[in-house]
């Protein structure tokens, strides 16, 4: 049983928002992300940022590895990271939403990981 008197309470990050302005769905980038929580619900957090600039594969590489630092505890494996280009918009190569994601190496190996089931 999750004792909240020891752990904290639950808690939920937001990495991605998705808004329709006038009957068009439109993805939110992290500043109006970050802008639209605190109007809505200021107990809601985005997710820490951990890189902004050019696309550079060897920091993101670097980045997707350690520990999580939502929690303050680091006391998981951080599982990787999402990347997204500034300005959202569609990549004809995805064939949808130019965004991806970094798993970390220690997160693919960690001991009873399911993805490969």
């Amino acid at each position: 049983m999750f004792d909240s008197a020891k752990h904290g309470a639950p808690g939920y990050a937001v990495f991605d928002v998705k808004v329709d302005v006038g009957g068009e769905e439109q993805w939110l980038n992290q500043d109006e992300m970050a802008d639209r929580l605190a109007v809505v619900s200021p107990s809601l957090h985005a997710v820490p940022r951990l890189y902004e600039g050019p696309y550079h594969v060897d920091v993101l590489t670097k980045l997707a590895e350690g520990t999580e630092q939502l929690s303050g505890t680091e006391a998981h494996l951080r599982e990787g990271l999402v990347v997204r280009p500034a300005v959202e918009r569609r990549s004809d190569v995805l064939g949808g939403r130019a965004i991806a994601k970094f798993v970390s190496e220690a997160y693919l190996t960690r001991k009873g990981g399911t993805e490969f089931e």
